[in-house]
């Protein structure tokens, strides 16, 4: 397990199905098993990149994606005995309302599936830890180009639909903005998610700058 590429649940469950392909074709098992060790995810693709607070990286910009990513994330944080999730989500520009009140439904009912699922927890076990998720938003409007500029209507369905489940959440302009907040408010044992397409892109190398290496 250790050796995996991934740790997540739905990642694991993409590899499974991947080695029921493997078998059903008759692949020698060593084979399987050699490349499974070797595989090389793509580029953000729950990508680790600091370890003090934990940062991941990662393209989910739908909501299935969202949902199995802050779920993954947050099972992270379970494992490793960290403390609160730090959830930055870049909103999809010229993607239009319906797509950005999905993203924005489906991050409201993780959130709330997470927290009730911590709320379980420490009713079972009072010594339990209760573990918070912040969320921040951004448009970022700093780095992206015409063709992904987060329109006013587009950030007021998002705004909207959180606001209707009773999720707080900051939002910043520029994505320089969010990710510096974040990282001045993250203690060294909490998980930070950066999630989104091309308004979270460039997230990295904004890390870089604001971290300084």
């Amino acid at each position: 397990f250790e050796e995996l590429p991934f740790t997540g649940e739905h990642f694991i469950r993409n590899i499974l199905s991947a080695i029921s392909a493997c078998i059903s074709l008759d692949i020698p098992i060593e084979d399987i098993v050699d490349g499974v060790k070797t595989y090389r995810p793509l580029s953000r693709r729950f990508t680790r990149l600091y370890d003090e607070p934990i940062v991941i990286d990662d393209f989910a910009h739908n909501p299935d994606g969202i949902k199995n990513t802050v779920r993954a994330s947050y099972d992270l944080a379970e494992q490793l005995d960290k403390n609160d999730l730090y959830i930055a989500c870049a909103i999809r520009g010229s993607r239009g309302e319906t797509l950005n009140g999905l993203n924005s439904d489906a991050l409201a009912e993780v959130i709330r599936e997470l927290r009730h699922r911590n709320d379980d927890l420490i009713e079972k076990d009072p010594n339990a830890k209760k573990r918070k998720i912040y969320l921040t938003l951004s448009s970022s409007v700093d780095l992206v180009d015409h063709l992904n500029f987060v329109e006013d209507f587009e950030k007021d369905i998002f705004f909207a639909k959180l606001d209707d489940a009773h999720i707080k959440y900051n939002h910043f302009e520029k994505l320089y903005d969010a990710l510096g907040y974040i990282m001045e408010t993250a203690d060294k044992d909490d998980v930070v998610l950066l999630i989104g397409a091309q308004g979270m892109d460039p997230a990295s190398d904004v890390l870089k700058d604001i971290l300084g290496h």
